[in-house]
């Protein structure tokens, strides 16, 4: 009887979420060293840009933000199944950032319509710069050698709220 209560309520959950015209969206990421490439395979010191692809699947439109990589990307990588802290530089900017609130008082957002049943590509962002600075604001220092697996936590939001998680790929650095 309690199994059955909470599979109705679940039910009723889920029918009142689609009746209040919430799409359901899905994030694909790709890596590769341009955008809207995907490989898997890098070599140490080569840049590794990173697409975001937005999937609405419900039949209404649906707005998300586009604003700073900062604001609303946060990466996952892992060699070995060790997570690869963000570098320092990255890490004390989205701090400063999230306390001065300065994606609400400095950049300037944009809504990014999806329309219903349709993919776009809504971002992309620099993972690891090349060995040769371009001054691009990476994620990620070089990576050495090895095999690597990726994914990412978008805000849809354009300075907080809820995230949307990824798809996770895989990618190997060779020398």
């Amino acid at each position: 009887m309690t199994k059955t209560i909470a599979i109705v309520i679940g039910l009723m959950i889920a029918a009142s979420v689609q009746a209040k015209g919430q799409a359901p969206l899905q994030l694909t990421i790709t890596a590769g060293n341009e955008i809207g490439e995907s490989r898997d395979q890098f070599k140490v010191g080569d840049t590794i840009l990173i697409t975001l692809t937005m999937t609405n699947t419900a039949t209404a439109t649906a707005s998300v933000c586009l604003s700073s990589n900062l604001y609303q990307n946060l990466p996952r990588l892992t060699k070995d199944g060790q997570l690869i802290p963000i570098m320092k530089w990255t890490s004390s900017v989205r701090q400063i950032a999230k306390h001065d609130e300065t994606c609400k008082d400095i950049n300037l957002p944009q809504k990014i319509v999806l329309d219903p049943k349709a993919q776009k590509d809504i971002d992309w962002f620099v993972l690891v710069d090349s060995s040769v600075s371009t001054g691009a604001e990476s994620w990620y220092d070089s990576l050495p050698p090895g095999k690597y697996e990726l994914s990412l936590q978008r805000r849809l939001d354009c300075c907080d709220g809820p995230t949307l998680q990824s798809n996770k790929i895989t990618f190997t650095v060779v020398p």
